[in-house]
């Protein structure tokens, strides 16, 4: 795992975010580098009634993701109320999620294989803003 203060390439949510980042392990990246592709890569809002900003509650899942599953793995820390109100933390993570498209191919994640996701309140409407904004629509499906 990956902590840090954000990636600087002109995103301004992104500069303001803390975010966790999970690398598969090697051999699963040397597997699928073999076989002719990128891992893919899994974002993951957290829960937490849109006022916790703990963004490590979903630590264990992330983990079991990238160990298990070979995929890397973004959990962003997004801003919560009382001090933001909706559709902030939506916004920041449409921002993550878009930075994860534009440049995961410069950390090692297949751009054509993300998924998001999260447990309780981050199963709602952040988690499915990308989904709900990309272009085109077939681009993202529910399971």
């Amino acid at each position: 795992m990956v902590s840090g203060e954000s990636p600087t390439d002109g995103h301004a949510a992104l500069r303001a975010a803390r975010y966790l980042l999970y690398s598969p392990t090697a051999g699963d990246v040397a597997a699928q580098l073999a076989a002719g592709r990128k891992p893919p890569a899994h974002l993951i809002t957290h829960g937490g009634g849109y006022i916790i900003r703990v963004p490590e509650q979903a630590d264990n899942v992330a983990r079991y993701l990238a160990s298990e599953v070979g995929c890397y793995v973004v959990i962003p820390g997004y801003d919560t109320a009382p001090k933001v109100r909706f559709p902030v933390a939506e916004q920041q993570t449409y921002d993550v999620f878009r930075w994860m498209r534009a440049h995961g191919g410069d950390h090692g994640w297949d751009t054509g294989r993300m998924t998001v996701g999260g447990p309780s309140a981050g199963a709602s409407s952040p988690s499915t803003s990308p989904c709900r904004r990309s272009t085109p629509a077939s681009t993202c499906r529910s399971r």
